[in-house]
């Protein structure tokens, strides 16, 4: 399923490593590297020539203006992706040559976060990385965080394997590194276990009670424990301005779209949803959009707007206003869009991954409904 995600390994590497993993689909602008460091502020080390080669290796611009050139795409990624291999394969040189020069931890990180791309990269850098762990170093603490996380992108995140490497990082980091709970999120995120989903998420709660990846398990473990309860709700319907709630709706079938204007999956998605809704909607059927568009300021809302009026949009639409931060949307854990609920006529919620099932889980619920009735 293609999404807009915002993952917690992606915003662990964010620190240094977005222009290294920015998706093609997004759109976003790899900007060249900045020098590592400065000869003329720092001493001489061993290794500073090859961190100077490493940094004149420059990541292409993406160019708007060609964006909707033919192959102008397929040309930038494939030159996005040589620089990003040169790069990665001389940073290599530098951990295996000059693991003690003071730009090495950073630039290790760059090269360990474009292995997360492709399970076989993940396992040599897994294998790469277990070398490195048994350092006392920064090195070898960033090694150690890397080896879980690859452990768990090589192995799709099969606990037997990676929980071992989350426990040892966990004991190498001081007590202010809170990336093993991120790696534990991460965990959650991947697994079909509930149980050890609700177990991770005790860890995290005990463990970890003011991380951020804390708070999103726990908005996660939230879908699991809501369905078959009432899904609730209440808001201004952002083009009418009329109350949509539980209320207003009871007794109907609902889905409840999470998406946002900026979203290509979501706006691709559209056409299907309006065919579905036009063929259910006299059957009981309502749809809501949840928009993560940006907050007012920024123009989500006339975004929105926009967007409703453009593509004639006939269901109400729950404008949040701020973006991934929205209340609503992060209390269930809503960290991939589209993501699409299923509520039955008795309000419960029946399905937090409706997306790929809507074509005949609609009619089941409304046979469901009408069943129900006689």
């Amino acid at each position: 399923m293609i999404v807009i995600k915002l993952n917690l390994h992606l915003i662990l590497v964010c620190a240094g490593l977005c222009a290294a993993l920015a998706a093609p689909v997004s759109a976003q602008t790899a900007a060249p590297s900045k020098p590592a460091v400065e000869p003329s502020k720092a001493a001489a080390q061993p290794g500073d020539e090859l961190v100077a080669e490493i940094n004149a290796v420059l990541m292409p611009k993406f160019d708007r203006a060609k964006s909707s050139e033919a192959g102008y795409r397929e040309t930038f990624t494939k030159e996005r992706d040589a620089a990003m291999v040169k790069q990665a394969d001389l940073i290599g040189k530098l951990i295996e040559r000059h693991p003690e020069n003071s730009e090495t931890p950073a630039l290790a990180q760059r090269r360990w976060g474009t292995m997360m791309q492709s399970a076989d990269k993940a396992a040599a850098g897994a294998a790469e990385t277990a070398k490195l762990a048994t350092r006392t170093d920064k090195l070898g603490v960033d090694a150690a965080f890397f080896h879980a996380m690859l452990t768990g992108e090589a192995t799709s995140w099969n606990a037997d394997k990676v929980m071992p490497a989350i426990d040892a990082f966990a004991a190498k980091a001081s007590a202010s590194d809170d990336r093993a709970a991120t790696l534990l999120g991460e965990l959650m995120e991947n697994t079909s276990d509930t149980n050890l989903k609700k177990s991770v998420v005790a860890r995290l709660t005990k463990d970890f009670p003011d991380a951020r990846a804390t708070k999103s398990a726990k908005a996660k473990q939230r879908q699991l424990d809501g369905v078959g309860k009432t899904f609730e709700f209440k808001f201004a319907d952002a083009i009418s301005g009329k109350e949509v709630s539980n209320e207003t709706l009871k007794g109907k079938v609902l889905v409840v779209d999470f998406w946002a204007t900026w979203c290509g999956p979501c706006v691709a998605d559209m056409p299907k949803m309006k065919d579905l809704y036009a063929k259910y909607k006299e059957q009981g059927v309502e749809f809501l959009g949840i928009s993560l568009d940006q907050p007012e300021d920024k123009g989500g809302l006339t975004k929105l707007k926009e967007f409703v009026a453009k593509n004639d949009i006939g269901w109400p639409q729950y404008y949040q206003g701020n973006f991934w931060q929205s209340e609503f949307s992060s209390s269930w854990g809503i960290n991939s869009i589209p993501a699409i609920f299923a509520v039955d006529h008795t309000g419960a919620l029946v399905s937090t991954n409706a997306r790929a099932k809507l074509e005949t889980l609609i009619p089941e619920l409304i046979a469901k409904r009408d069943g129900a009735k006689k």
